[in-house]
């Protein structure tokens, strides 16, 4: 079962199908496209976005793996931004 988030109103739908794809067949079915056959894969869909933790696709977003126990993911969150923001890497 996969929970995707509608980052634009808050709302969650469940999909009994994998997260990539049911992050494409909500975006997909935002926009009135019913026609599941048809959905491109997440591979080729010009929306994807993966990330370490999660899948992407318009504004539609799933988990795809929870942090491990002792997984310090603030530290990696805060030197993805900052590499983002292309500010130097400070050294103690």
């Amino acid at each position: 079962m996969t929970k995707v988030l509608n980052l634009a109103t808050g709302k969650y739908t469940s999909y009994s199908i994998p997260p990539e794809e049911a992050v494409v067949a909500a975006y997909e079915q935002s926009r009135g496209n019913w026609n599941t056959w048809q959905y491109p894969t997440f591979a080729e869909h010009l929306e994807a976005r993966r990330g370490e933790y999660s899948v992407s696709c318009g504004d539609f977003a799933a988990i795809t793996r929870y942090p491990k126990k002792g997984e310090k993911i603030h530290e990696k969150i805060a030197a993805n931004v900052a590499e983002q923001r292309g500010e130097a890497k400070c050294e103690q």
